[in-house]
């Protein structure tokens, strides 16, 4: 463990263990499901999504709804309103994909230039707005800026199963840019079973809680994030336990994880592979380097 606030030490602990547990039981709820929701595209996908979590919902109860495996894209370019094909999520869902076979997938794949940070693109694909939000079994390829938000103060928000390939987030003169996913202050995030791959973006930049569960990083590149964090960039409190880390790059003498302060567990089962061997196999916290327990190496 690399932290040095008990009171937070003892919360994000907490979230780890009802993040394990949620791990071992959710397959087993989602194959229990009813009939799925069909997908043709886009637009099918976001009306759906829109009347299905709204801010006027019951608070308290969060829907369920199953969606058909689907393989679509979204166009992007100098005629896309951005802003008005941002999904909103404002109210409790558990949103997953219906997979009965090991091929079943439920794909969004973004098509068209990147955005430039001139330019007035959307910000998000996904803009959580509401507690208990879980999105599990999509799969976001080429998204030209973030592609899931968990807004201020959101509590209990959790992506399960996902995968992320190929995202590009455009550069910023912030000093915190975005990634791919963004957890903003005061909100909590946990990401269980998930895959980030060949992102032009730091995957997750955290201001908030996060608790990352056996999620696999590999070949994501950043050089935004003040040329540190090619996998995660901590400016709250995270909790990282039985993950991957392979070939991420944060810039010149960046790193993979990276944290401006020391509310950060390593609760073990972790591993780090890299080419370059002045890169901190673990987790940098302020100046120092906290390699994983146990010091084990990824399988190439």
């Amino acid at each position: 463990q690399n932290s040095h606030n008990n009171k937070q030490s003892k919360m994000i602990r907490y979230i780890l263990f009802q993040t394990i547990l949620l791990a071992i039981s959710i397959n087993q709820t989602t194959a229990q499901s009813n009939d799925c929701h069909t997908i043709s595209d886009w637009a099918d996908l976001r009306a759906l999504l829109m009347q299905s979590t709204h801010p006027a919902a019951n608070d308290r109860i969060q829907v369920d709804l199953p969606l058909c495996p689907f393989n679509i894209g979204k166009m992007h370019d100098e005629n896309t309103n951005h802003w008005s094909e941002i999904v909103y999520l404002a109210s409790p869902i558990h949103l997953y994909c219906k997979k009965e076979n090991p091929s079943d997938i439920c794909a969004i794949t973004v098509n068209g230039p990147p955005c430039d940070s001139n330019t007035n693109c959307g910000r998000q694909l996904f803009k959580v707005k509401s507690d208990n939000v879980w999105i599990q079994g999509l799969t976001i390829n080429h998204a030209k800026d973030i592609a899931v938000n968990i807004d201020v103060g959101m509590r209990n928000a959790k992506l399960i199963d996902m995968t992320f390939a190929g995202n590009v987030v455009p550069d910023s003169d912030n000093a915190i840019s975005p990634g791919v996913i963004v957890v903003e202050d005061n909100a909590n995030l946990q990401v269980i079973n998930s895959v980030f791959k060949w992102n032009d973006a730091t995957p997750i930049v955290n201001r908030g809680s996060l608790v990352v569960y056996k999620s696999y990083f590999r070949g994501n590149t950043s050089s935004k994030c003040l040329e540190k964090g090619g996998s995660i960039y901590n400016v709250g409190e995270v909790a990282i336990s039985q993950s991957s880390f392979l070939f991420n790059w944060g810039g010149p003498g960046g790193l993979s994880i990276w944290s401006n302060n020391n509310d950060v567990v390593d609760a073990g089962g972790n591993c780090h592979l890299s080419r370059d061997s002045n890169v901190c196999e673990g987790i940098n916290s302020g100046n120092d380097c906290f390699p994983f327990l146990g010091g084990r190496s990824c399988p190439a």
